[in-house]
């Protein structure tokens, strides 16, 4: 009886099938393992150590990146536009009165000193003025002197009715107090009396009312008597106040006289009252001016460059005193020298009118352009200071810019007003994604 084998051979390159050699679809090496039954206890190489560094790696990576988002901090900015300034305005030296300009002795860019001539007017109305004044001061004056006639005359029998009467009180006074001496000892005598049973309650009652009755008329006299000093001291006192208030009236109208006969010798000068530098010149000669409009603008030197920023209204309130502010002046490339380091120093309680952002702009356009989104918030700030750079004030690279920092120059900023968390940031952005609300 023939035998079966249960296995199988397989031929290291294949079978012959109908006569013709069949390929093997195995590797000989594999075959071979396969064969080798010592080898199947080996564990099989799925990753290198190079590979298992490798993913070390990246999980250390990912693992400071989530603690970054949680641990770290990213700042919160608030951006506006603005001007560098220095002093966080500029001043206008105005015309004190009506006329024509004779001359402008100064240009922008003109250094100027408190007290110097920059500008010569007419006298065309001046000296109606000082004469309208004159009769206006002398009119005063005998006023003056008409009424303190009077107070005086007024007041004299006015206080000698109140000594007359202050006199007669005086001595009703006495009198009471003699009277009340001798009322309370007959009111002691009728209680002793009462207390051995030689008089009546009624008796003792008596004496009692009749030193009561003295005593008030003691106490009505004695508020008499004050009634009548105070009205002395009131008297004198509407008396002072009147004659103190024509004074002061009368030195007004001195003063302006003075003043007008000052401008009148001193050629009607437009004086300067600020040391700084010229920015702008509003006026030619010959052009008619009034009273109080601004011949030229004066920056102060000596006042420190500010930085005057307007951010829109509802991130406005985000800002506060002493945050981190970062300006990019227009004529430096931020990409290239940074911005400017400095402090907040004051934010407007209320949203700049276009009026208050002209007087500080000194430019209808730009005006228009920083309010197009609706009234801003005001923002100054104070730059800081470094002698070590060329611009004088410490940048966010080493040394800024090669060129100054000018008053004048607008500018964008960035006020930091928080510093969060990146998850923060970032969730806000997954929920927006995936379309989840609050």
């Amino acid at each position: 009886m023939s035998q079966t084998s249960n296995t199988s051979q397989v031929a290291p390159h294949g079978n012959t099938k109908n006569g013709s050699p069949e390929r093997s679809i195995f590797r000989k090496a594999a075959l071979e393992r396969l064969s080798s039954p010592e080898q199947l206890d080996y564990l099989m190489s799925i990753t290198s150590p190079a590979g298992w560094l490798a993913i070390s790696a990246i999980g250390v990576i990912l693992f400071l990146i989530v603690l970054w988002g949680f641990l770290g901090r990213v700042p919160d900015k608030v951006s506006g536009s603005g001007i560098l300034i220095r002093g966080g305005a500029v001043y206008d030296v105005a015309a004190a009165n009506d006329g024509f300009v004779t001359q402008v002795l100064v240009k922008p860019g003109d250094e100027v000193t408190s007290g110097q001539i920059v500008a010569t007017m007419s006298q065309s109305e001046l000296d109606l003025k000082i004469k309208t004044t004159e009769l206006e001061l002398k009119g005063l004056q005998t006023q003056d002197a008409d009424m303190t006639q009077r107070e005086t005359k007024s007041d004299s029998a006015a206080i000698a009715d109140y000594e007359k009467e202050g006199k007669a009180l005086e001595d009703a006074e006495k009198s009471y107090r003699v009277q009340i001496e001798a009322d309370q000892t007959e009111y002691n005598n009728q209680s002793s009396l009462l207390q051995k049973g030689l008089t009546t309650p009624a008796n003792v009652n008596k004496a009692r009312d009749n030193l009561y009755a003295v005593q008030l008329q003691l106490a009505d006299t004695q508020v008499k008597e004050s009634e009548i000093k105070t009205s002395e001291i009131k008297l004198a006192r509407e008396t002072q106040t009147s004659r103190n208030e024509r004074a002061k009236e009368i030195n007004k109208t001195s003063l302006d006289l003075q003043q007008y006969r000052e401008e009148r010798e001193s050629g009607t000068k437009v004086i300067c009252r600020y040391s700084g530098r010229v920015i702008e010149k509003l006026v030619e000669r010959g052009s008619p001016v009034s009273s109080k409009d601004r011949i030229i603008t004066v920056e102060a030197e000596d006042a420190p460059m500010q930085a005057v920023i307007y951010v829109p209204g509802g991130e406005g309130k985000k800002v506060v005193e002493g945050q981190e502010i970062q300006v990019s002046p227009s004529t430096v490339k931020a990409e290239e020298y940074g911005f400017i380091l400095g402090k907040v120093t004051s934010v407007s309680y209320f949203p700049s009118t276009p009026e208050g952002m002209k007087v500080v702009l000194r430019n209808e356009e730009l005006v228009k352009e920083l309010s197009s989104k609706g009234a801003p918030i005001e923002v100054t700030a104070l730059l800081t200071k470094d002698s070590t750079t060329k611009s004088g004030y410490r940048w966010s690279s080493s040394q800024g810019p090669p060129t100054g920092i000018f008053s004048g120059t607008q500018a964008t900023a960035s006020i930091v007003v928080d510093r969060k968390p990146p998850v923060e940031f970032v969730i806000p952005k997954i929920k927006e994604i995936l379309g989840i609300k609050n």
